[in-house]
């Protein structure tokens, strides 16, 4: 699938491209309580590119220039901008 063709609610995502910009992570709190870590990083492939979030344990194998593989990701909206998400099935690879 390209990024292109992403849409909100898109779910079952698989899609591969380059980090071409990777925040700095920050923490955050959960709604049910708790605290994590998030960066924000854009996705690109030949098609386009799309905000990606990197959470937790997944963090430190990103950086710029990453060529990532996700499987199982899915698509929300933040304001107006879609977000690929790996998710808690999610798999992603690191090259």
């Amino acid at each position: 699938m390209q990024i292109s063709e992403l849409k909100k609610d898109s779910r079952k995502v698989s899609v591969q491209g380059v980090i071409i910009e990777a925040s700095e992570p920050r923490t955050v709190n959960y709604r049910a309580g708790g605290q994590g870590q998030v960066m924000k990083c854009i996705l690109q492939d030949a098609s386009g590119t799309i905000e990606f979030n990197v959470w937790n344990e997944d963090i430190p194998h990103v950086k710029k220039d990453s060529i990532i593989s996700l499987e199982d990701g899915y698509v929300t909206i933040f304001g107006d901008k879609l977000q690929l998400n790996r998710g808690r099935y999610g798999k992603m690879t690191v090259q």
